[in-house]
């Protein structure tokens, strides 16, 4: 840790030190973050892994060689001037020599780290899934959880998924390592004018 902190420090990070809270001896700090703003000197040296989320994630990515996605976790910072308190956070796992070992052992001792992306899930689905369309379309997004339960994702409307709509359907697809469900309704302007 103390090499990473000095070179770090010497690439123009004056400040960084890693900061965990696990026992592990291996860590996987945030060293280059894409933002000029105040948050980025909270999550910088930030170790990933002391999210039990997160590190379930990469540790998906690392054995998988794929990117994976977290489940909807508290984000615990600032992305942009929001401060959402809910995000998901994709992790690829990047190996020493740049491609991705044949075997799962061979993953494990060639892992470098990770490049990840954090986002405000409901944001990006609000861009994507609304518009003129909203009107006549109630969407979710649940993240479908190996107990058989679900964790909400996305909403468009709080109120109109507790009624019957008169169409409804649902998709399961999976997302980077997880099981995600669309589940469309027809709105109740779209009943009216139709």
């Amino acid at each position: 840790i103390q090499e990473l902190e000095n070179y770090t420090r010497q690439d123009g990070i004056p400040d960084f030190r890693v900061k965990s809270v696990t026992k592990s001896p291996v860590k996987f700090p945030v060293v280059y973050w894409e933002s000029e703003e105040a948050s980025s000197k909270v999550i910088v040296g930030e170790d990933q892994a002391n999210d039990p989320v997160r590190a379930e994630a990469m540790a998906q990515a690392c054995d998988s060689g794929s990117p994976i996605v977290t489940s909807v976790e508290p984000l615990g910072y600032s992305i942009g001037r929001v401060r959402d308190p809910n995000g998901l956070t994709i992790f690829q796992p990047v190996y020493d020599g740049g491609e991705v070992p044949d075997t799962v052992r061979e993953r494990r001792a060639k892992l470098v780290g990770f490049v990840f992306v954090p986002m405000r899930g409901p944001v990006i689905f609000r861009n994507i899934l609304e518009g003129q369309a909203r009107r006549f379309l109630d969407v979710r997004i649940v993240e479908r959880n190996p107990n058989g339960t679900g964790s909400q994702i996305y909403t468009s409307s709080r109120r109109n998924f507790d009624r019957d709509p008169a169409i409804s359907q649902e998709n399961a697809f999976p997302v980077l390592g997880r099981d995600w469900v669309l589940v469309l309704h027809s709105s109740t302007v779209f009943e009216q004018e139709s």
